[in-house]
C-alpha cells in the first residue's frame, strides 16, 4: 500500500489491533461483501447483457477458477 502515508498506516493498523476478535471478524465479512459487490458491478459494466446467474458464475470463475465455475449449477430465474 504505497499510497498511504506511513503515519496514517500506523494509526490504521493500531485501530485494527484495538478491535475485539468479533469486531475484526465483522469487518472482514463487511469488506469481503464490499469487494464482491464491486467485482459484480465491474462484471455488469463489462458485460451489460449478462443474466444474474451468468454474473454469479463469472464472479465464481474470477475468484476460484474456471473448473469450479463450470461445475457449479446456478439456476437462471
Amino acid at each position: 500500500m504505497g499510497d498511504t502515508h506511513p503515519d496514517v498506516r500506523a494509526r490504521q493498523v493500531a485501530a485494527w489491533r484495538a478491535l475485539s476478535p468479533t469486531a475484526r471478524a465483522a469487518l472482514a465479512v463487511e469488506l469481503t461483501e464490499v469487494v464482491g459487490a464491486l467485482a459484480e458491478q465491474g462484471i455488469r459494466h463489462d458485460e451489460p447483457g449478462l443474466s444474474d446467474a451468468k454474473v454469479r458464475r463469472e464472479l465464481i470463475r474470477r475468484r476460484y477458477g474456471s473448473a469450479l465455475a463450470e461445475a457449479v449449477v446456478i439456476p437462471d430465474p
